[in-house]
C-alpha cells in the first residue's frame, strides 16, 4: 500500500495515506513507561517501532501517556470531522496540541486507512521522512493514538 506525505484533506477514497511533522528542538526529560492496560494494536506499534530502532543500535522509546493522549484527541478529531493534517482545523497546530498533555513534542506521524499494526508500521519505514522520525536517536518517548473510525493513526514522539 502506498501512502502520500502532505497534508490532504480525506477524500471519500479509501486508499491510505501517511502525513508527517518534522521534528523540534527541546531538552526536558521524559516520562516513565506505562504500559499496564495498553490496546493490543497501540502495544504492537510500540513494540514494532523499538525493534526497528533497536535494529539499528537506537534505545527503545519509552511510553509517555501524555503523547497518547493527545494522539486520542487528534485521531478522533480527524475521524469526527474527516480530515487528515497534522494541524487540527481552525484549531492549534500539532505541537501545540501535544504540548497540552506533553511538555516536550518532538515529531508526529500519522495515517489513514491502514488496518493494522503492521501495515501502518511498514508504510511509515517505507516512506524515507517517517522512517526519519521513528528512527531520529534524539527522541526518547512515544505515545500512539487511534480512531477506529476511519482508522486514524497518529504517532506523537517527544524528547
Amino acid at each position: 500500500m502506498s501512502g502520500e506525505i502532505s497534508q490532504v484533506p480525506v477524500s471519500r477514497r479509501r486508499s491510505p495515506q501517511l502525513v508527517l511533522v518534522g521534528a523540534l528542538r527541546s531538552t526536558e526529560l521524559v516520562d516513565e513507561p506505562m504500559l499496564a492496560g495498553m490496546p493490543a494494536h497501540l502495544r504492537e506499534v510500540m513494540i514494532e517501532t523499538n525493534k526497528i530502532r533497536r535494529s539499528r543500535g537506537l534505545r527503545p522509546l519509552d511510553w509517555a501517556n501524555g503523547l497518547a493522549k493527545a494522539g486520542d484527541v487528534h485521531a478522533d478529531d480527524m475521524a469526527r470531522r474527516r480530515y487528515l493534517a497534522h494541524n487540527t482545523k481552525g484549531g492549534p497546530s500539532w505541537h501545540k496540541l501535544i504540548k497540552r498533555y506533553y511538555r516536550n513534542p518532538a515529531g508526529q506521524n500519522i495515517a489513514r486507512g491502514y488496518a493494522g499494526p503492521d501495515a501502518v508500521v511498514r508504510a511509515w519505514m517505507n516512506s524515507p521522512l517517517h522512517r526519519k522520525n521513528i528512527v531520529n536517536p534524539r527522541f526518547k518517548t512515544i505515545g500512539i493514538g487511534f480512531n477506529t473510525n476511519g482508522d486514524y493513526w497518529v504517532q506523537n514522539f517527544g524528547y
